[in-house]
């Protein structure tokens, strides 16, 4: 399947069918990272979630930054795997985390 991949609805399809279904947040969280990169970076970042079974957000975050501040190309045979034990030493993840306006949603009593 070799299908272009140009809008934030194919982005929204291709988190459903891979990660799982979209909440609020995410859907946030995707409209943010569709200003930041480009569809073709998204879409590579979910099929690596998918292909290393970390189906979850903060993996696709990170494959993101890490393929922006490197400025490098991966594969997804490379994948990401050193993210997992990248950590960022001296700096707050938060002073520069362009998702920081979405407001985190959480169950009130």
């Amino acid at each position: 399947m070799n299908k272009k991949i140009d809008s934030f609805s194919s982005i929204v399809h291709d988190y459903e069918q891979n990660i799982g279904l979209l909440t609020n947040a995410i859907t946030d969280k995707l409209l943010i990272a569709s200003k930041i990169y480009s569809y073709e970076w998204i879409h590579e970042a979910i099929l690596d979630a998918k292909d290393n079974d970390r189906k979850n957000w903060t993996y696709i975050q990170k494959y993101l930054e890490i393929r922006k501040n490197k400025n490098v190309e991966f594969t997804r045979k490379e994948g990401i795997g050193d993210a997992k034990s990248t950590r960022l030493s001296g700096q707050s993840s938060k002073a520069n985390d362009p998702y920081q306006s979405v407001i985190k949603r959480s169950w009130k009593k």
